[in-house]
Order: structure tokens, then sequence, then C-alpha cells
């Protein structure tokens, strides 16, 4: 069987997307093709292409940050999670509280993919 996925890797990218979260940041290490899925539930549909998905980022800019808090990243295999909670106040929506499981896939040593459950 052939392995696809390095735990170090994985860890290596992980570490940096939740210390980006936590510095409400965006995070780098994302393949051109990736792809953003199950955002239809809060606003968005599926989305597929780096450039789709810092168009998201952008859209959902906060009013203001009042705070972000990011888990430790769990490895297993080629998947990256880690809770994430923020505190924000939107434009034109208030603020609001919003947990969430964030999934990432990873492929050749980056991100292939993004999911998250609210």
């Amino acid at each position: 069987m052939q392995k696809n996925w390095s735990p170090t890797v994985a860890r290596q990218i992980g570490v940096p997307l939740t210390t980006n979260c936590n510095a409400a940041k965006s995070a780098s290490n994302f393949s051109s093709t990736s792809e953003s899925l199950k955002l239809r539930e809060v606003c968005f549909a599926d989305l597929k292409g780096l450039k789709a998905i810092e168009e998201k980022g952008k859209s959902l800019t906060p009013e203001k940050i009042h705070s972000i808090d990011a888990s430790e990243p769990l490895v297993a295999g080629n998947s990256i999670a880690f809770t994430l909670g923020m505190d924000l106040t939107m434009k034109g929506r208030g603020r609001m509280n919003s947990p969430e499981l964030c999934v990432y896939q990873l492929k050749d040593g980056k991100i292939i993919s993004e999911e998250f459950f609210v």
C-alpha cells in the first residue's frame, strides 16, 4: 500500500493553520484547485479554486473581532481538524458567536479541501 501522506507534513501545515485562525489571517498552503465544501447551510454553495476561496474570505471580513480561538490541530492521515470559536460583529448581522469544526484534506503538501461544520 502506497502512503501518500505524511503526519509531519500535516502537522507542519496544521499548526500554522490554527495559528493563522487565532490571528484572524488566511492560510497560505492552499492548492490552486482547492475546494470549500458544505457552507451552503450558512451562506455559500460549494466553492472550487483558490480564487473563489479567497473571495469568500474577503466577503466574510468581520466589522469587529472580539475573539478567535482555535484548538490544537488533530492530525489523522491526510486530514487536519480543529475547533474554531469566533466572537464577531458582522456588518448587517450584528454580533455572533460561531463555534465550528474545521476539517482540511491534504495532498502533496497542500490543502485541497476545507469543510466546516457548525
